[in-house]
Parts: C-alpha cells; structure tokens; sequence
C-alpha cells in the first residue's frame, strides 16, 4: 500500500523498494503486522471472511497465500494477534460468526426476525454482501440479539 501510493507521486520506484527494505530492517514497516491489523479491522467493523479478502484486493495489499489460516487465527487467543488486542475486546474469546451476522443484521434492519419472503431476501443479500457464508446468512435470519444468547 505505502509502495503503491509513492508511486502515484511518481517517485523513483528502485529507491521506493530501497527505502521500504530498510524501514521493514528496522521494524518500522512489517506486512506480516499489516494484515494482521486488517483483519481484526474488518472484523470489528462487522465484516464476514469474504468481505475480509475482498479489502485486500481493494487496498492493493497482497494477499497472503495462507490468508484463510490467518483469518482463523482471529478465532483463537493467537500470539500474532495479541498485540492488537484491547484487553476489553470481546474479539479476545474469538469470532462468532453468527453472532457478527445477527449484530450488522440488526444494526442496519431492527432487532426481529424477518417474516415477508421480500424482506427475508434483503437481509440475506445485505449478510452476504458484508462477506458472511451462505449457511451464517440464512442462519442470522432466525435470531434476534436476545434469542442468539439461547442457542446453546
């Protein structure tokens, strides 16, 4: 992304790799932290696995090969993500998909469960479209924020 933007200034593109090889030398700049922090942002902001991927492409970030792996780490009280872990962050215990679904469903549309066919096919579309599974989605549709607390 920093690489990307300094070309759009028209900077010289060998002292631009120069330059960024030194600062990830001295810590200053790490991809590895980059995504990281891209995916618990994601997360935070309501959004599903796909819509998690799809800011790679739209920030011009690689995507990393195991993205999926670390996607799944968020899910678990990894190491790598610790440090950008608020020590009252509900993220901490990990993920729950649905009820990430159930809360930007919610938010966006009431706290009932949708009945009319029409605005059943709203909702979904609006899940799926924040990146969540299709099985997340249609799931989210049978849950308000106080039923979800009784499934198990």
């Amino acid at each position: 992304e920093l690489k990307q933007k300094l070309i759009d200034k028209e900077q010289d593109p060998e002292k631009i790799d120069a330059l960024l090889d030194e600062f990830e030398e001295k810590g200053y700049q790490s991809d590895y932290r980059t995504t990281l922090m891209l995916i618990r942002e994601n997360i935070r902001k309501g959004r599903g696995r796909g819509r998690i991927k799809q800011e790679f492409y739209r920030k011009k970030i690689a995507m990393p090969s195991n993205i999926d792996e670390l996607i799944d780490m968020a899910n678990s009280e990894s190491e790598e993500f610790r440090e950008f872990v608020d020590p009252d962050d509900s993220l901490v215990e990990g993920v729950d998909w649905l009820k990430l679904a159930v809360e930007a469903r919610t938010k966006k549309y009431g706290d009932t469960i949708p009945v009319e066919q029409k605005e059943k096919a709203k909702q979904l579309r609006f899940l799926q479209y924040r990146g969540f599974k299709t099985d997340i989605c249609f799931a989210a549709l049978d849950y308000t924020l106080e039923t979800l607390d009784e499934r198990f």
